[in-house]
């Protein structure tokens, strides 16, 4: 799995790709699911 790290200070907007299954942390959310990645967006 994929830790995602520094996301105290992402700015808003900022995206990621994670790997399927990966925890999102707070503040984020899945905005394109593919075969086996999640894009994930910070809107705090």
């Amino acid at each position: 799995m994929i830790e995602i790290t520094n996301v105290k200070s992402a700015t808003y907007g900022r995206e990621i790709w994670v790997m399927l299954g990966s925890p999102i942390p707070k503040g984020w959310v899945i905005i394109r699911p593919t075969g086996n990645m999640n894009l994930i967006k910070f809107l705090g």
